[in-house]
C-alpha cells in the first residue's frame, strides 16, 4: 500500500511541474517554482527515511532511488537543492549529494 501511495504522490507531482523546469529554465528565485521542487524533495525525504527504517522492500527502493537520479538529473533540480538543502537533516542531505547527485 505505501508504493502506490507515493507513486501517485509522485504522479500529482509530476503533472504539477511547470514547463520552465522540463526545459532548465525555472528560477530559483520563482516562489511557486521552487515549493514544487520543495514538494519533491520532501516525497523524496520520505521515501529515503522508509528505506533507512527497513519499512519498503530493497526493490522499491531500488526504483525510487533510480528515479531520483533521473529527476535529479533531467529535470535540473541541483541549484534548487544547493538552496533547499539547509531544510534537511545531515543524513539525507549527504545521500542526495554522494547518491543522487554524486
Amino acid at each position: 500500500m505505501i508504493f502506490m501511495d507515493y507513486t501517485k504522490r509522485y504522479n500529482d507531482w509530476i503533472v504539477s511541474i511547470p514547463k520552465e523546469l522540463f526545459n532548465g529554465q525555472g528560477s530559483i528565485n520563482d516562489y511557486a517554482t521552487k515549493n514544487i521542487v520543495r514538494v519533491y524533495i520532501d516525497l523524496c525525504s520520505e521515501e529515503f527515511y522508509l528505506h533507512k527504517k527497513g519499512l519498503i522492500e530493497d526493490e522499491i527502493w531500488n526504483i525510487w532511488s533510480s528515479g531520483m537520479r533521473d529527476i535529479f538529473k533531467y529535470r535540473r533540480l541541483e541549484p534548487f537543492w544547493k538552496v533547499l538543502a539547509v531544510e534537511y537533516d545531515d543524513d539525507f542531505v549527504h545521500f542526495i549529494n554522494h547518491e543522487i547527485i554524486g
